[in-house]
């Protein structure tokens, strides 16, 4: 997506923590907003599963999916598919990083429930305002009449109708829709995997997503066994030298000048100091 030289003009956020302890290893402008990617699954994953702890939504429910599809080639809904129950959507939205998903349940649970779930849980700069589906056709330039109501429309729009590129001061202003902090993102998987924001249940659902361990019963029958065996939030774990596993996010802001932001959530650590090197070399960027 960027040049070396763009990431060296980039600003970089990023925690280095243990996720046992909660322990910062490093940090460096752990309160840099950033437009939210993948990352946002995460914070919708746990904010739906406390509205499961609190009686209001149901891992069992069975869902209609017939609309919720697009024609992409990543897409994992076939259009004979038919139901899927809760835990098994929740599951793909998160593990396979699908927008799709993400926006039904921003419907269906509400932003205003979303970002009240941001504040209870300490997350003070994080904030949603929009669809998933919205952000992507402003970014686009796509006019909103008709608008498309379902992501394989989008591409059809997009195709079709006409459309214009905003210009960079267009698109850093739509990137403010969705946002959060390096420290926001750490703290809240801090919570829910140790215990303090959701239920054991609840709790090690996450836990098994975010491992990349998902349990049988949470996986939709009709994937492959390459689907099978690559669920869990693989966009962003990392393996060096098969002795450190991390939990990490990347969020973009566009041209000029790009505005990077990791988070590194240490899942197993036996050397810091070989993980901050690392860092350094990706990002070509010196860590102080």
């Amino acid at each position: 997506m960027t040049t070396q030289n763009e990431i060296k003009d980039a600003r970089v956020g990023y925690i280095v923590a243990d996720l046992s302890t909660g322990n910062v290893i490093g940090q460096r402008n752990p309160n840099l907003q950033f437009h939210m990617a993948s990352v946002i699954k995460l914070i919708i994953l746990a904010a739906a599963l406390a509205e499961v702890d609190k009686g209001r939504l149901s891992l069992t429910e069975v869902i209609p999916v017939a609309e919720l599809h697009n024609d992409a080639d990543h897409t994992l809904f076939r259009r004979d598919t038919s139901t899927m129950k809760m835990s098994e959507l929740l599951c793909v939205m998160a593990s396979q990083n699908n927008s799709v998903i993400a926006d039904y349940f921003l419907g269906r649970l509400g932003i205003d429930t979303i970002q009240n779930f941001c504040v209870r849980s300490g997350l003070t700069n994080t904030t949603i305002n929009s669809s998933i589906l919205d952000i992507n056709l402003m970014a686009l330039g796509c006019r909103h009449n008709p608008r498309p109501r379902y992501w394989d429309e989008l591409f059809e729009h997009v195709q079709t109708q006409p459309h214009k590129t905003p210009s960079d001061s267009t698109l850093r202003s739509i990137c403010q829709y969705n946002t959060s902090t390096p420290r926001d993102i750490s703290n809240l998987i801090r919570q829910a995997i140790g215990g303090t924001l959701l239920s054991k249940s609840c709790q090690n659902f996450m836990i098994s997503v975010l491992r990349k361990q998902v349990s049988a019963e949470y996986i939709p029958k009709y994937l492959s066994s390459v689907q099978r065996r690559n669920l869990g939030h693989s966009i962003g774990k990392v393996e060096i030298a098969n002795r450190l596993r991390l939990i990490n996010d990347v969020g973009f802001y566009v041209s000029p000048k790009i505005s990077l932001s990791l988070v590194f959530l240490i899942d197993e650590i036996s050397a810091p100091e070989a993980i901050q090197r690392w860092v350094a070399l990706k990002t070509q960027f010196a860590i102080g």
